[in-house]
């Protein structure tokens, strides 16, 4: 006669539930691992219900600081040679827009390229206009940088008026383009 074993006493129901939450936890560690990969890539647009289902989607950046701008718009204005002017985005390659809350990563290093105290500057504008030029294909004259930026004030103030913003508008330009 066989000697029963300890896998033998449990019955499969079990082995099945067992199983299931095995394979769950795995699952569910997977999905905080890949977590760490970009928000676009298709792994986590798919994923990102089951994220938002069990509360597991995170929205932030750990090394984030709190900004000193509710918001910042940041565009480049374009000038023609034939007078007309026009609106692009700041963000290179392909001078694509910037929306402030949306392109939080953008916010820093925007601030920093545009920042005329900074040694960015100068290397981003040859970039820019390098951009505008491809882009206008050699119809573009000047660009300038418009910003528009949105400073939260100190409590103190915002309790005094009820103004919670400061409107701080700036150009930087116009640059002058050498045509194609």
């Amino acid at each position: 006669m066989d000697e029963p074993s300890a896998t033998s006493d449990i019955r499969t129901p079990t082995r099945l539930l067992i199983s299931l939450a095995v394979g769950f936890g795995i699952f569910h560690a997977l999905t905080l691992l890949l977590a760490i990969l970009p928000h676009d890539w298709a792994i986590n647009r798919v994923l990102a219900p089951y994220r938002q289902l069990t509360g597991t989607g995170q929205e932030w950046g750990m090394f984030y600081t709190i900004p000193t701008m509710q918001e910042n718009a940041i565009a480049v204005d374009v000038g023609l040679r034939s007078g007309e002017s026009v609106e692009r985005g700041p963000i290179l390659p392909g001078l694509k827009p910037y929306r402030t809350h949306s392109q939080i990563r953008y916010y820093y290093l925007l601030n920093s390229l545009t920042d005329a105290g900074q040694p960015y500057l100068g290397a981003y504008v040859r970039r820019l206009g390098e951009a505008v030029l491809e882009e206008s294909e050699g119809r573009a004259a000047e660009f300038a940088i418009r910003m528009d930026s949105h400073f939260i004030r100190l409590l103190e103030r915002i309790d005094e008026d009820g103004e919670m913003t400061l409107l701080k508008s700036e150009t930087l330009g116009p640059f002058l383009l050498e045509g194609r």
